[in-house]
């Protein structure tokens, strides 16, 4: 004992007590003693040794004297000690990413998790044993079936075991996880094991619904600017042809009339009949080119005549605009889209013609409309350059977005393909309304 508690002594003053109580409790029992201290080496240094002694007892049974050895452990130590911190890293890197690791043995059904699958479950880290029934249990009963075939798969050797599902805690939460996993198989690939991990994505599943929530708001907000802009264009349009256009053209009537009775009067007047007459030529351009405006505003034969109409309507036009050959093929007594649908796809399709006119140095434009599965099919296609995966994936780049999101608020979809003549193929289709349309 004094070779112990001596402070002097090879043995670190922190294990003394330790060493001692095993010691006086080895002696009164006279029971082998063993022990593991910090002792100091000649050097000074301290290494950990185990330290094993056991009495020696003559024929009586009397303890003679003690003998043991004493191991340096040193290495074992830092390795432990190393495995205990690399442990602990591993579980505040589960517990800052969320993600927890589970181990379940094929043999004896026993599942193993590790602290942070505990945490995300909800469990106190005290209910360490678990089955698979019970596991089931806490998956939210509509994922059970698809949760159960994913392990099914896995087992089976199908693929990879990679599933998301919903948890519910025992408050009563609903949390999401993303569990990824495989099956351990010895070397006859008969399964051992299934290990992975489970990690907690409910703050990313709240934020990608948020997300869509704002998405949805967006685009709803969207097709109301879109509405209230065709409902603005259209009554501007009505108010310029009705009132602007009816006075312009009683100005030019009196004009006429002006320049009629000049001409009746024989009165030699040629600078004034002069001007009148610049004035109606004036007068008859302004006409026109409030006609123009009011039709691109909103065209009343879309109104008046139907989508198929203004299509073959705006074709003439372009042509004559552009000298770019339009060809139609668009005989349909019902097209049966409604006129938000209608407007819609007459919109795309003056969009697709401005596209041809500013990239495709086409010279010629085929249109084509029909029904098919339930569906209107407009198909716009040219025989210009072609339009290059750059430009389909840049669909800002050629106004692509704003035709797609028109044809998304009405139901609608886009394609965008290579022409049978080398030229780019767009083709609008939009479901038929139920209650017919126009």
């Amino acid at each position: 004992e004094q070779y112990i508690e001596n402070p002097t002594g090879p043995i670190h003053h922190e294990d003394i007590p330790r060493v001692m109580e095993k010691w006086r409790t080895s002696i009164s029992v006279g029971e082998p003693y063993e022990a593991e201290m910090r002792l100091r080496r000649a050097d000074g240094e301290y290494r950990w040794f185990m330290v094993r002694t056991e009495p020696l007892r003559d024929e009586q049974g009397n303890i003679v004297k003690w003998y043991g050895v004493s191991t340096d452990i040193e290495d074992l130590k830092r390795a432990e000690a190393a495995l205990k911190e690399s442990q602990r890293r591993l579980e505040e890197a589960q517990r800052i990413a969320h993600v927890g690791h589970w181990d379940r043995d094929l043999e004896t059904g026993r599942i193993t998790w590790s602290d942070e699958i505990y945490r995300i479950l909800g469990l106190s880290l005290q209910e360490r044993d678990s089955t698979r029934t019970e596991w089931l249990d806490i998956v939210h009963p509509e994922d059970r079936q698809r949760l159960s075939l994913a392990i099914e798969e896995m087992q089976r050797g199908i693929r990879r075991f990679d599933v998301e599902f919903r948890i519910v805690r025992p408050n009563g939460e609903v949390r999401f996880l993303h569990s990824l996993g495989d099956v351990i198989r010895d070397e006859r690939g008969r399964p051992l094991r299934r290990f992975g991990t489970a990690q907690d994505i409910t703050e990313r599943k709240q934020a990608e619904e948020k997300l869509r929530a704002t998405s949805e708001q967006l685009r709803s907000l969207s097709a109301s600017l879109q509405s209230a802009k065709e409902e603005e264009g259209a009554r501007i349009a009505r108010e310029i042809h009705d009132e602007l256009g009816s006075r312009l053209t009683s100005l030019k009537w009196d004009l006429e009339g002006i320049n009629k009775i000049l001409s009746d009067s024989g009165e030699q007047l040629p600078e004034l009949r002069k001007k009148l007459e610049t004035m109606i030529e004036l007068t008859d351009e302004t006409i026109d080119t409030i006609r123009r405006i009011s039709s691109e505003l909103r065209p009343s034969i879309l109104d008046d005549l139907g989508l198929v109409a203004a299509i073959e309507w705006q074709a003439k036009e372009f042509q004559t605009r552009t000298r770019i050959v339009c060809t139609c093929d668009c005989s349909m007594e019902n097209v049966g889209l409604n006129r938000k649908q209608s407007t819609a796809v007459f919109r795309i399709f003056q969009e697709a013609l401005t596209n041809v006119l500013r990239h495709a140095q086409a010279t010629k434009i085929d249109i084509r409309t029909k029904q098919e599965d339930g569906q209107f099919v407009l198909t716009v296609s040219d025989n210009g350059r072609g339009i290059t995966e750059a430009e389909k994936s840049d669909v800002l780049s050629l106004g692509l977005l704003g035709m797609k999101e028109r044809a998304r608020l009405v139901g609608g979809e886009i394609d965008i393909a290579r022409s049978e003549e080398g030229g780019t193929a767009i083709t609008v289709r939009v479901p038929v309304a139920r209650n017919g349309g126009c």
